[in-house]
């Protein structure tokens, strides 16, 4: 059995502050962001809406990676885990680039017009300009729309039953679905996400300074109603920024299906960013094939998790099949791409991954986890693409829009990353359980 001054000699092998590494890494980020953001103005230029769709893909994006950390800090620190700690640092780091969010926000909330149909008047069809549960396309210089329930093609919009009760339906959710209450609730989930991860990393480099076990409990204590706080802002992003897009479809596990995504990245990520960080000479034997072993199980748990929300969803709607319910899916089978794409969810998200990390061998070579994590984080890409792309009408193909607004909105959030990663430990080498994590052994 190791001695406690033998497992701290582990991490001090390994340079744990990245320092200039982490700035240089910043000053790329950001200028790959403000790249980003020139061809966003370009893009704008071109094709406001579509550009507003490809926003919203890479918010939702970067959204998920914020929350996938706060979830494993807090879900850590509630659990007293002692396994995790050598990791949990690099975790804090994702969570803290949350206050990069209060700025990327801003651009999502002004391109609402071009996003959502609800937005403005009910039934002023120039604040439509994609389809939803009723509309396959919607032409917003002479305010017509084809209208895909009951064969009423060509007709113009309140002239048709269907248009009269979507309509009706829109405004029984005025109360919720509006500019101001869209713009309101945002602001707060964004600005409690900020808050939340700057607290955890800020408590916990705290702790590396003064040692104090203190700190442990009252993160621990504290971890349980931050959860449900959490879960609740995570839920309701979900429906306000994703399935608003449908605003007459309707499914009460949607911000579970978002969440397991989400959950599944941060593992995922975890994973390829600590495999990353050791190949550069951080880190040392501070994480070794044992926290990569429980990393690999995690993240095999949530996508199966994933597998099952996904599938619940779609069998109780194709079972009870209601026209309205199934709107959502005949979107994603319409059309060579998104059948394709759907197709790969099921293949390359579940399927393949499953054969491929089921073993405890494979968790265990750190160059197949790497691979299988690397993999997953594309294809949840993929998964956030599926999630919003299909609502840009008469696009059905991938654009160097969906590109730039990656650039800007990855550029800016992990270029805040890399500035906290700049003045941290990479390990907090303060936890009263650095010791159980360093000599954590799976069974």
């Amino acid at each position: 059995m190791s001695t406690m001054s033998d497992k701290q000699s582990v991490v001090s092998r390994g340079q744990l502050t990245p320092g200039g590494q982490a700035i240089k890494f910043a000053s790329v980020a950001f200028v790959v962001g403000g790249l980003g953001v020139l061809g966003s103005v370009v893009a704008h230029q071109i094709d406001a809406v579509r550009f507003s769709f490809s926003y919203l893909f890479a918010f939702a994006l970067a959204s998920s990676v914020v929350l996938g950390a706060l979830f494993f800090v807090l879900i850590q620190h509630l659990a007293a885990a002692g396994w995790s700690v050598t990791v949990r640092r690099v975790a804090e780091l994702f969570a803290a680039g949350a206050p990069a969010l209060l700025v990327l926000v801003i651009p999502l909330l002004a391109l609402q017009p071009n996003i959502y149909h609800w937005y403005g008047e009910h039934g002023d069809d120039h604040h439509a300009p994609a389809g939803d549960s009723h509309d396959a396309a919607v032409h917003q210089d002479q305010g017509k729309a084809a209208m895909a329930a009951g064969g009423h093609g060509g007709a113009e919009h309140g002239h048709t039953p269907e248009h009269a009760l979507h309509e009706a339906l829109l405004e029984s959710k005025s109360s919720y679905l509006n500019r101001t209450g869209f713009t309101l609730r945002a602001v707060v989930y964004v600005a409690f996400w900020a808050w939340l991860g700057v607290f955890l990393l800020r408590a916990s480099r705290r702790q590396d300074q003064d040692r104090d076990a203190k700190t442990s409990a009252r993160l621990q204590r504290l971890s349980a109603p931050l959860l449900i706080f959490f879960g609740l802002t995570l839920t309701f992003a979900a429906f306000d920024w994703l399935m608003a897009l449908e605003p007459t479809w309707y499914s009460t596990i949607f911000g579970v299906y978002y969440f397991a995504g989400a959950a599944m990245a941060i593992h995922a990520l975890l994973i390829v960013s600590t495999l990353s960080l050791k190949r550069f000479g951080f880190l040392g034997e501070a994480v070794n094939v044992e926290h990569y072993h429980d990393l690999g199980k995690l993240m095999f748990a949530f996508m199966c998790f994933w597998t099952y929300a996904a599938f619940s969803q779609l069998m109780l709607m194709w079972y009870a099949s209601i026209p309205e319910e199934l709107t959502y899916y005949a979107l994603r089978w319409r059309g060579t791409n998104w059948s394709f794409l759907s197709m790969l969810l099921i293949v390359g998200h579940f399927a393949a991954p499953f054969i491929l990390l089921m073993s405890r061998v494979v968790k265990r070579k750190l160059v197949l986890l790497g691979f299988g994590a690397s993999w997953l984080l594309f294809m949840h890409v993929a998964d956030m693409y599926w999630f919003v792309m299909p609502h840009a009408q008469g696009w059905e193909s991938i654009s160097w829009f969906d590109l730039v607004a990656l650039m800007a909105v990855l550029g800016v959030y992990l270029g805040v990353v890399a500035l906290w990663a700049s003045r941290s430990l990479l390990v907090p080498i303060g936890d009263p359980r650095l010791s159980r994590s360093l000599g954590f052994e799976n069974l």
